[in-house]
């Protein structure tokens, strides 16, 4: 079973405001033929020259939405950014890495030694990674959140609302979101921590096998496929639809799961950029953003829709 939990957030220019309803990123957090072929053929009297330039979409791992731009990890190991990059939040070091985070205007990933590095805006500390051996990272709005190798949850940038300040206990999935965040625990237990005000923090007791947070609310799929949501809903992103799934991204006022056949279904929206009417293809992982959502097909094949007006919805391509 492929779980995915991807938020988020806000613009990297715009003032975070928990009283602003439109506030907000991103999150982490998946063709029917995967070869493009462009054939240049020139002739002459005297002979003829067919050119073949057979280019192969790039294959990914994981991949994930921001606010205004997206970031994934390609089956080597390299990771790449597009979208806006007021920031520098597009501009990926050289390292390889295993997992990748857009948040707003900072991205972080977990590099194939175990540690986080993130790049970007780091007004609040935000981009300021501990040292340590990471299994997992999230790049929320003004903080970022990890899961140690050890199983503990450390986070670091602004704490105004406590969304800095993780709970004890051992987990083993992550999703940041604007001023909370939450975490499933290795036992199944979801714990979410900072901003309240909406109830956003209030997930229903259960089993759960992944959560995701968006702006004001945070959405956990249980073991048996169930979905329960909890927070602001204004656009419906907290009534989840009735079913089960085995895949879960929550981004800032949307959701999107995937079912037992990899066929996904979008909720929520605050603009309708298309960013809740996925492809009819079959997908592996899903991640959803501000106002656009992503996903990897069953090919590997990178592939984002709805909002595109900083190339944040360009899935880069050899």
């Amino acid at each position: 079973m492929t779980l995915c939990c991807v938020l988020w957030l806000t613009a990297g220019c715009e003032t975070a405001d928990p009283d602003d309803d439109d506030l907000t990123a991103d999150d982490d957090d998946t063709a029917d033929d995967d070869t493009t072929g462009d054939d240049d053929d020139s002739a002459d009297d005297d002979d003829q020259t067919d050119d073949d330039d057979d280019t192969t979409p790039y294959e990914w791992l994981q991949i994930s939405a921001g606010h205004e731009h997206s970031c994934g990890v390609r089956s080597d190991q390299i990771a790449m950014c597009w979208g806006g990059n007021d920031d520098g939040q597009c501009d990926v070091p050289q390292e390889s890495f295993v997992q990748i985070s857009a948040g707003t205007g900072h991205s972080c990933g977990v590099t194939t030694g175990g540690a986080v590095q993130c790049w970007g805006l780091d007004a609040t500390g935000q981009a300021s990674a501990p040292a340590g051996s990471f299994s997992q990272v999230a790049a929320g709005f003004d903080s970022s959140c990890g899961i140690t190798t050890a199983g503990q949850l450390e986070c670091w940038g602004d704490d105004t609302y406590g969304h800095a300040t993780p709970p004890s206990g051992t987990y083993g999935q992550l999703a940041a979101g604007a001023y909370h965040h939450c975490a499933v625990s290795t036992g199944g237990e979801v714990a979410c921590w900072g901003w309240d005000h909406f109830e956003q923090l209030q997930i229903p007791a259960g089993s759960y096998l992944a959560v995701g947070t968006g702006e004001l609310h945070s959405c956990a799929l249980a073991g048996d496929g169930i979905l329960e949501c909890a927070g602001e809903n204004s656009f419906g992103q907290a009534s989840p639809p009735g079913g089960n799934y085995t895949t879960l991204a929550t981004g800032n006022y949307h959701s999107c799961v995937l079912d037992g056949d990899g066929d996904p279904s979008c909720w929520g929206c605050n603009y309708d950029y298309g960013q809740c009417t996925p492809p009819a293809q079959a997908f592996v992982q899903l991640a959803a953003g501000y106002g656009h959502s992503c996903g990897i097909t069953a090919a590997g094949l990178g592939v984002c829709w709805g909002r595109d007006d900083r190339g944040q919805s360009q899935v880069p391509t050899p």
